[in-house]
């Protein structure tokens, strides 16, 4: 059972509880009768399932940070909270916030294609990968292009941010070793 003894440790179980109770929205269909446009509602969707990923994260990394032997020295200079967080945490949790950005954005572009190719995403006049395989699908023996061009495209978009976020990776770990 978690001690709620210090202001921090229920600030960190209240923050955890809110963000699985707003995961649940999901599970239950919660919200499903918006009269928004359906891009908007799609993106606020997917926005809304993944950065509860990245919040749990986060908690996890600033938890582990804030254990480290430099937060203690600079605590135990009399270092002030906020001045510890601004100068030694959050700088050591942007390399973590950026890779996995980087190979967050993949999969929300493929959820979004996705969702356009089976109709439910992206709609006319607006344009998405997934609604332009959907078309070239249509019109795959006449003209396979339509189909082979957007399907490429959306490969390569994929595999460069994948590229781009290994990168990252590999440049934050040698940099942290050394």
């Amino acid at each position: 059972m978690a001690s709620f003894g210090s202001s921090a440790a229920a600030r960190d179980s209240s923050a955890t509880a809110a963000i699985s109770v707003i995961e649940a929205f999901h599970y239950f269909g919660v919200g499903h009768n918006l009269t928004l446009p359906l891009s908007i509602l799609t993106i606020v969707v997917i926005g809304a399932v993944n950065w509860l990923d990245m919040a749990r994260i986060v908690r996890g990394q600033t938890l582990s940070l804030k254990n480290t032997e430099f937060v203690e020295a600079a605590r135990a200079c009399g270092v002030d909270h906020r001045a510890i967080i601004r100068r030694h945490i959050v700088p050591n949790l942007l390399g973590v916030v950026m890779v996995y950005i980087t190979l967050t954005i993949p999969q929300v572009i493929l959820v979004e294609s996705f969702l356009s190719f089976l109709g439910l995403g992206v709609q006319e006049p607006q344009t998405s990968l997934g609604s332009l395989v959907n078309g070239g699908v249509a019109q795959m023996e006449a003209a396979p292009w339509l189909l082979l061009i957007p399907a490429a495209l959306l490969a390569l978009i994929l595999m460069a941010f994948n590229f781009l976020g290994d990168g990252l990776r590999d440049y934050f770990d040698a940099r942290k070793s050394s």
